[in-house]
């Protein structure tokens, strides 16, 4: 908690908190060096980083991070007054499922309230937009019944809308429920609407955010790989058709395959569970009543289901290589088709543009329609380096564009003075001084 967690009152600018990239880093080296995190308190830092070399994580940083104990004690005090409960991905009742499933990529803790035995015992993910129509909302509030019904616990989002529908339908029918935060988590605890549920063991709410953070976009949309990846099987109830948390979520997990995804059947196809269907989500029957519980649960189907075009091959590369490049055997797995033809067929792809290709070892990335051009590439970057400059690691996956693309534009903004280049890190500035100095001029 002292490397990777924020405090509320911490000054963060002097020492920022690990992050779980950062973190894994160092966990492996302790490991190698067979020291526990835990030895960082009880012996001499120095002598026993002195081996340590990293140039992000320096031993002046990782020794502000564990001056941290006043701010420790006050947070743990406070919330564990509020009934919040913390587990790392050392102890034993951290879900097994993410660590599976994640690996490295699981959460270093996650803060919690209520039966923490829980987030340990699977269920039915249930996920849709916020502001889903009352139809949707019904029919959440229906399928959490149903689950109850079955003996099944509902893991969502805790969000208004679906999420909020799908947990109160298993709850106030004797059911149990997992609410996966993205925030409030504290005020959450606090609620009233909660209340009876935590007190009976039939709920838990846990966050792998600090328990008092306000919402992010970026926390919401990285908590849907948690809701997966702690269930045994997913329904989308409604998602829309061009963007949004749900369907960037569900799209995730049908390139993972973490679990086998469901979705509602919905009027016309502008909706983005024709899309996922499209993409490989099956179709629940279109009555509730007719859901069979334990077909939700089948193994998935991962036999070809006939032959793939040159269409259906770019939807599905689209999937696959949006966050992540992938190499040939990878693609052929996932799509299902010869290398032979996959070969041609990515040819084309990246003289369409569509596809960047990367080498050492070679791999295929989609090219992020948003940030085609060196234009637009600088509108991106102003906004994000608006609030702290950003290392090129963090340039990348933020714009989903590789290393071999952002390099020319990096060098070409720096030498029209656009933006600054900032050392030990290196990381890159929006030069507001050169624009303030234009405005003087005119």
């Amino acid at each position: 908690m002292l490397m990777t967690a924020r405090f509320p009152g911490s000054d963060d600018s002097k020492a920022k908190p690990l992050s779980l990239t950062e973190w894994n880093r160092l966990a492996k080296w302790l490991k190698s060096k067979e020291l526990t995190p835990e030895q960082l308190l009880t012996g001499t830092v120095a002598e026993l980083l002195r081996d340590w070399r990293d140039k992000l994580i320096t031993t002046e940083r990782l020794k502000s991070l564990l001056e941290r104990g006043a701010a420790l004690a006050l947070s743990l005090e406070k919330w564990e007054r509020s009934g919040l409960w913390v587990v790392t991905r050392s102890d034993p009742d951290y879900p097994e499922s993410l660590k599976n499933r994640l690996k490295g990529n699981s959460p270093v803790l996650f803060f919690g309230c209520g039966d923490r035995s829980l987030i340990n015992a699977g269920g039915l993910a249930v996920v849709g937009s916020r502001n889903a129509d009352a139809k949707n909302i019904c029919y959440s509030t229906l399928l959490g019944a149903r689950a109850a019904e079955n003996g099944c616990s509902v893991i969502s989002g805790g969000a208004k809308g679906v999420d909020e529908a799908a947990m109160f339908g298993s709850l106030l029918n004797g059911g149990t429920a997992v609410g996966v935060l993205a925030d409030g988590l504290m005020s959450s605890c606090l609620s009233e609407r909660y209340r009876e549920y935590l007190i009976d063991r039939k709920l838990a709410l846990i966050s792998p955010y600090n328990p008092e953070a306000g919402f992010h976009s970026g926390n919401a949309m990285q908590r849907n790989k948690y809701i997966y990846c702690l269930s045994n099987a997913a329904v989308v109830v409604h998602s829309h058709h061009e963007k949004g948390g749900t369907l960037n979520g569900a799209l995730e997990n049908l390139r993972k395959r973490w679990v086998k995804l469901w979705v509602k059947h919905a009027n016309g196809s502008a909706t983005g569970n024709a899309r996922l269907a499209e993409q490989g989500a099956s179709w629940l029957p279109k009555r509730i009543g007719e859901i069979d519980f334990s077909d939700l649960f089948a193994e998935r189907d991962t036999k070809n289901t006939g032959n793939v075009s040159y269409e259906t091959f770019i939807e599905k590369l689209q999937v696959l290589c949006d966050s992540e490049p992938l190499g040939l055997k990878e693609l052929t797995e996932a799509v299902q088709v010869d290398r032979k033809q996959l070969t041609p067929w990515l040819k084309q792809a990246i003289s369409e543009n569509r596809v960047e290709k990367l080498d050492r070892p070679v791999r295929y990335l989609w090219t992020n329609p948003e940030v085609a051009s060196y234009e637009a590439f600088l509108e991106k970057f102003k906004s994000l380096s608006s609030i702290e400059p950003q290392t090129p690691g963090e340039l990348m996956e933020a714009l989903r564009i590789s290393k071999p693309r952002l390099t020319p534009w990096l060098k070409q903004a720096m030498s029209e003075n656009r933006i600054e280049k900032l050392d030990r890190p290196v990381r890159y500035l929006w030069n507001d001084k050169r624009i303030q100095g234009e405005l003087y001029r005119q």
